[in-house]
């Protein structure tokens, strides 16, 4: 049974005459409730005018006579808000009820109301503003439409208590949100109000707030990305022929098949249909959700070469595993302002998309939940690839291979990527698609249990010819991390933060690091017990090594083979470390901790 709550606020908007037939007197509110919260067991909708962002909540307009629709709009408006605190979606309608001893006519009455936000949120979660950002909005919605009271044709029928009731504004609340809404209502009198139909009459009102619980989402929402595909397949439509995708608000002509494709529990339907090879997704509401799961959504439409893709809304996706796929001519991607926040997976997203050459926007890009990142630019024709912003703390894959096959990829920064929480964080690929430049600013490496970063070039005879890990952090397991950069210029060593490391073992083996063995010397090295060939292979190690005097040996490290020297030769000057002995085995310096 649906359940309806209802907050009235009387005013009562008296105009009478004080002087010749040009003058008018105030429109007063006279009574306001102020205990506004209303409760049911299946409802719990909050309804109040305290803590509104204007200090005087009372609703008045100060000289009654007729005023441009400007002053209409600067007038201080009544505020109320309300939230939805229970578990049921509810469905809510602002109406303004005429009682039926007012005299004025509703022709004269102008209104406007304005709603927003008012605690932080991602979710536009109306249907009626198209031009928020889908970042979530906390301003006002672009309030200045403005309405005559009598021109309302949304009505409900009318009782003994009210001859007229105009439904203003309706919405879809979801359940459970810690979000409100504000809503600020102002009415004037019309400036083109004639005097002899305005003087001496009275208009009395009420605003009504209605609540019903449904079983419906509060938001426009696309079928899964598979089974869109399946519908493509079943009715055999040949992607390859779609030059574009858009959204729509026209009605396609009729002899124009369409196809729903919106979820059964969608607020509006949505028809997919295809017109001059243009594919358009059309909706009474302007904004279109894709679903949570939108794997391969977009795959296989080989005649797209350039995609914006703003026109739907990615806020809810969780899933976009090969969500661009095989867009063999698809050449630029607009990534910008595409709200991606909640995105868990996007494995294998641009796979084989051979000619995608730029993703616009991809360098503000966030992510903060993304989970799995595996192959996501693999088999494109990408150069350069800024992921620097892509929050990585959440990264659950056991290889992040991202750009595999990418022959034409040479530079990439990783910048404050965490790699501590990803096993064996395989980043070779990159290495075999011909990288020259890595940049890994304020990055985090190794943590046990895992195996570190392979950088390493795996007998490719190629090599990465810079990497800058300039302020990164050495956390737990380093092993073999620089193992085999030889001809590798690594940047930033002495900024790098090891005190949290333990296990160099391999850190540097057939690494050329003679020029940098001075930076080393700033290294917090204490909780470190692993050295074992640290320095080894084919690696030009220096001949004066004291710049490692500062280092804090852990009493229970192992330095089995630390240093690789140069056969047949001796004239080392080696650091000095107080708590333990040197000793040379097969041109290799071991040091043992007392």
């Amino acid at each position: 049974m649906k359940k309806k709550i209802t907050l009235t606020i009387l005013l009562i908007l008296l105009i009478i005459t004080i002087g010749l037939g040009s003058t008018y007197a105030y429109w007063q509110r006279t009574s306001v409730s102020n205990n506004n919260i209303v409760s049911s067991s299946c409802l719990d909708i909050e309804f109040g005018d305290e803590g509104s962002m204007y200090s005087n909540n009372n609703f008045s307009l100060e000289k009654a006579y007729p005023i441009t629709d400007e002053e209409g709009l600067n007038q201080e408006p009544y505020s109320f808000y309300l939230i939805n605190k229970c578990k049921t979606t509810a469905k809510v309608s602002i109406s303004v009820d005429t009682l039926n001893n007012s005299t004025l006519d509703e022709q004269y009455i102008k209104y406007n109301l304005r709603r927003s936000i008012f605690e932080s949120s991602y979710l536009w979660n109306g249907t009626y503003n198209p031009n928020t950002s889908a970042y979530g909005y906390k301003g006002y919605e672009a309030g200045n439409m403005i309405s005559i009271l009598g021109e309302n044709e949304k009505m409900l029928p009318s009782n003994n208590e009210y001859k007229a009731s105009h439904i203003i504004f309706e919405e879809i609340l979801e359940p459970l949100q810690s979000e409100g809404r504000y809503y600020l209502l102002s009415f004037w009198l019309d400036k083109d109000s004639p005097i002899e139909e305005t003087i001496n009459k009275t208009w009395q009102s009420k605003i009504s707030i209605n609540a019903i619980p449904i079983n419906q989402k509060s938001y426009t929402e696309l079928i899964t990305g598979s089974k869109f595909q399946t519908l493509l397949s079943d009715n055999n439509i040949d992607r390859s022929l779609i030059k574009s995708i858009n959204t729509t608000n026209t009605k396609p002509s009729s002899n124009i098949t369409t196809y729903k494709v919106s979820t059964e529990d969608s607020l509006h339907e949505v028809y997919m249909y295809i017109d001059n090879n243009n594919m358009y997704f059309y909706s009474e509401d302007p904004r279109i959700f894709l679903n949570e799961d939108s794997n391969n959504m977009f795959m296989n439409f080989n005649g797209v070469e350039y995609f914006e893709p703003q026109a739907l809304d990615f806020y809810k996706v969780r899933k976009l595993n090969y969500g661009f796929g095989f867009m063999s001519n698809l050449e630029e991607v607009d990534f910008k302002n595409i709200n991606l926040i909640n995105l868990e997976e996007m494995e294998y997203l641009f796979i084989n998309c051979q000619k995608l050459k730029t993703i616009n926007g991809i360098d503000s890009i966030g992510l903060p939940k993304v989970k799995k990142i595996n192959y996501a630019f693999t088999q494109t024709s990408i150069s350069y690839l800024n992921l620097s912003t892509i929050v990585t703390t959440n990264l659950q894959d056991n290889k992040v291979t991202i750009a595999a096959g990418n022959t034409s990829l040479n530079k990439i920064d990783l910048s404050n990527w965490d790699f501590t929480k990803v096993s064996i964080t395989d980043l070779k690929s990159l290495i075999n698609s011909n990288l020259t430049n890595l940049k890994l600013y304020n990055a985090k490496f190794g943590q046990e249990p895992y195996s570190g970063v392979e950088l390493q070039t795996f007998g490719t005879g190629k090599t990465i010819s810079q990497i800058d890990i300039t302020g990164s952090y050495f956390i737990g397991n380093m092993a073999s991390v620089f193992s085999g950069l030889y001809n590798t210029k690594i940047i930033g060593l002495s900024t790098v933060n090891t005190s949290g490391a333990t296990n160099f073992n391999n850190l540097f083996n057939s690494t050329n690091v003679a020029e940098y063995i001075n930076e080393f010397n700033s290294w917090d090295v204490s909780n470190v017990t692993n050295f074992n060939y640290f320095i080894g292979g084919y690696t030009n190690i220096p001949y004066d090594l004291t710049a490692l005097n500062n280092w804090n040996i852990n009493s229970n490290a192992t330095l089995n083979n630390l240093f690789a020297v140069k056969d047949g030769e001796s004239n080392y000057t080696l650091p000095n470390w107080q708590n333990g002995t040197w000793k040379n085995e097969s041109n290799w310096m071991s040091f043992i901790p007392n």
